[in-house]
């Protein structure tokens, strides 16, 4: 039996494309066993959380601070609303995170990505429209992202571009 590569090699292969058996038929061991490290690793390719994973607007998955941001309250509200809005189910825990991200967006603040910092709550501005994040220049806005993103009025109780 094989071994598989370390873990920043691991996830350069499943970055470049590459499907776990693929993987597995390289380094001599079964597709399972790749799947189960890359879960480890939080890389997950399957199921409801790859599409919350793959909407966020930053990309974390080889971010040397993954693991202390995607654990921060900020970030797990914001992932939560995400969920949510892609009609899956939270957990009671969850809605108490998902209800302090709220409160912080219908009081006139986004979630950013602070380089030193990890995710904070920062002032809207006019830029950020009804978006709940403030969006990175580079990455694109699609219609179907910002129909995630977006605050609703029935949300809010007012337009929130309006008091931007």
């Amino acid at each position: 039996m094989g071994t598989l590569p370390d873990d920043l090699e691991l996830r350069k292969l499943s970055a470049a494309g590459k499907t776990d058996q693929e993987i597995a038929d390289d380094y001599g061991v079964t597709s399972q066993a790749v799947a189960y490290r890359l879960n480890r690793l939080g890389v997950f390719r399957k199921g409801p959380r790859t599409a919350v994973l793959q909407s966020m607007p930053w990309d974390l998955s080889c971010h040397p601070r993954k693991r202390e941001l995607t654990r921060q309250r900020t970030f797990l509200g914001l992932r939560y609303f995400v969920m949510k809005r892609l009609g899956q189910d939270v957990s009671e825990n969850a809605e108490r995170d998902l209800r302090y991200f709220m409160h912080h967006v219908i009081n006139g603040e986004v979630l950013t990505l602070h380089p030193e910092r990890g995710f904070v709550y920062v002032p809207r501005a006019t830029e950020d429209g009804s978006l709940v994040v403030r969006w990175p220049a580079d990455r694109e806005l699609t219609d179907v992202l910002r129909a995630i993103y977006e605050l609703r009025p029935d949300e809010t109780g007012e337009s929130v571009a309006e008091t931007a």
